[in-house]
């Protein structure tokens, strides 16, 4: 985003550069015809204007303010660290090109047709985990955390090795 800004900044400064250049030539004499008596056709230097670019390029320097980054979001209550709320949560593998496993959590109001999921070969072991009151998925150490609907503890699963599709949306 900062690129994308600091970009156009560059354009309109150019843009207006181009503009003033074409308007003071279409007003002003050429040399040969000029009279070398008027002495305004000396005044070249307007002290009003900011310093030009030293690098030759004609464009003028602008300060250009620097993003402010985002604040983290806070945690949700009792999350642990790493972990975000998700959507739903996909992992698989395949093995000899047919064979391998794939789990699927998601919360209760989405359907697994609302995501793009891992898949594998044919002869693929599923899971299914579509009643997940709470759903949490860890990316860095690719841990999902689950609470199912109508259960009181939490369960872990690890999607690492093999697991070599992964894919999450986050909640918020």
């Amino acid at each position: 985003m900062y690129r994308l800004m600091k970009n156009l900044a560059i354009l309109f400064l150019l843009i207006a550069l181009i503009v003033s250049c074409e308007s003071e030539s279409s007003t002003e004499e050429s040399p040969d015809t000029a009279n070398i008596s008027d002495s305004s056709a000396f005044d070249v230097l307007d002290v009003s204007a900011p310093p030009l670019d030293t690098r030759g390029t004609g464009a003028q320097e602008v300060a250009v303010p620097e993003p402010t980054p985002e604040p983290e979001p806070e945690p949700e209550p009792g999350l642990e660290p790493g972990y975000i709320s998700a959507k739903f949560v996909s992992a698989s593998y395949t093995m000899g090109g047919s064979y391998g496993s794939f789990r699927h959590f998601t919360r209760p109001q989405y359907s697994f047709s609302d995501f793009d999921l891992c898949s594998c070969g044919g002869a693929c072991n599923p899971t299914w985990q579509s009643d997940c009151k709470e759903l949490y998925y860890n990316p860095s150490t690719r841990q999902v955390k689950y609470l199912l609907e109508g259960e009181e503890s939490y369960e872990y699963r690890s999607l690492g090795n093999p697991y070599t599709c992964q894919k999450y949306e986050p909640l918020n």
